[in-house]
């Protein structure tokens, strides 16, 4: 256990005395998982922090030019909760994190890419909230009939964004087809 007013070069001592590495099965990847808490030194924390560190060596194989390239890749990374280990085990914070990441990176990439969140045309803070909100509500709801509706031959053919086209496309044409301009009554 680390003192609780530890400073923050007490945490890069203790951080060398990393233990936990893993491999995988090939002994391609290693992780190490630093975990401690107590620490009262931030002042405008209301309770005492746990702070986990994880370094993670992962190696890749590319193929160029016909042959296996390995390449390795390192990540240093420090995570600073309120959690105590009871409740989270350090791999649960490291799991949870890497979840935000597949969050920020597929979600709001997905919306900026394929969904025009990238540009709104009005300028009014409301009417980009109503636009933002909008356009949520609509990925959540095709996400939702992709992940939870559709078969299993049509998801196996058709892309998440496949499909979103093809919603569109009906969209489109419905409005432009203007036959539902004929059944209104004349005024």
């Amino acid at each position: 256990m680390v003192n609780s007013n530890a400073s923050p070069t007490d945490c890069v001592r203790y951080a060398s005395g990393m233990r936990g590495m893993r491999y995988d099965k090939e002994g391609e990847a290693a992780i190490q998982l630093w975990d401690e808490e107590g620490f009262n030194t931030l002042e405008k924390a209301k309770a005492p922090l746990r702070i986990v560190h994880t370094f993670e060596r992962e190696v890749t194989r590319k193929r160029i030019a016909g042959q296996w390239v390995k390449k390795e890749k390192t990540h240093d990374r420090w995570w600073a909760t309120t959690l105590p280990k009871s409740e989270l085990s350090a791999e649960g914070i490291r799991w949870a994190a890497r979840r935000r990441w597949d969050i920020e990176n597929d979600l709001f990439n997905t919306l900026v890419t394929h969904w025009s969140m990238n540009h709104c045309f009005k300028h009014d803070p409301k009417a980009i909230t109503n636009f933002l909100l909008t356009l949520l509500a609509a990925f959540v709801l095709v996400q939702s009939f992709y992940h939870l509706n559709l078969k299993s031959p049509l998801s196996n053919k058709f892309t998440l964004i496949a499909i979103t086209s093809l919603f569109l496309m009906s969209l489109a044409s419905e409005i432009f087809s203007l036959s539902w301009l004929e059944s209104l009554p004349d005024s």
